[in-house]
């Protein structure tokens, strides 16, 4: 009888750890599902913006506004206009080209401080250029 009784205590004990395993691994799983449906439910969101992100490009207003921007395409019988600063203009046409002013180079008029690049209007600004 002591021999039947430890026989089914370790079958009893092998059948709580199997239970134990399958439980824990059906808790994993649960888990699982709830993370892949939110991931799910988050694509499935970004799918419909992205949809409605497509439709709103595919009408034919978005299509030429972005041809306009990002080609320069413009339709027969147009003309493209460019509008300038007039103070830049006005210097442009007075020296006929813009005049950078090279390093060490002392001059202090107006056109030389505006044809600057603005990396050199900084170096000149940290490293004490010469009347500007």
């Amino acid at each position: 009888m002591r021999v039947l009784l430890v026989v089914n205590m370790f079958l009893l004990a092998a059948i709580f750890v199997s239970l134990g395993r399958e439980v824990i691994l059906n808790h994993r799983v649960a888990d699982e599902i709830a993370r892949l449906q939110t991931d799910a439910e988050v694509l499935s969101q970004r799918n419909t913006d992205l949809e409605a992100w497509k439709n709103a490009f595919q009408t034919e207003t978005a299509l030429e506004s972005e041809a306009r921007l990002k080609l320069g395409l413009k339709k027969s019988g147009e003309t493209l206009v460019i509008v300038q600063n007039a103070e830049v203009s006005a210097a442009n046409e007075a020296t006929n080209s813009p005049t950078p002013l090279v390093l060490g180079e002392a001059s202090d008029t107006e056109e030389n401080r505006e044809s600057l690049a603005n990396a050199q209007k900084w170096w000149y600004y940290f490293f004490a250029a010469p009347s500007l």
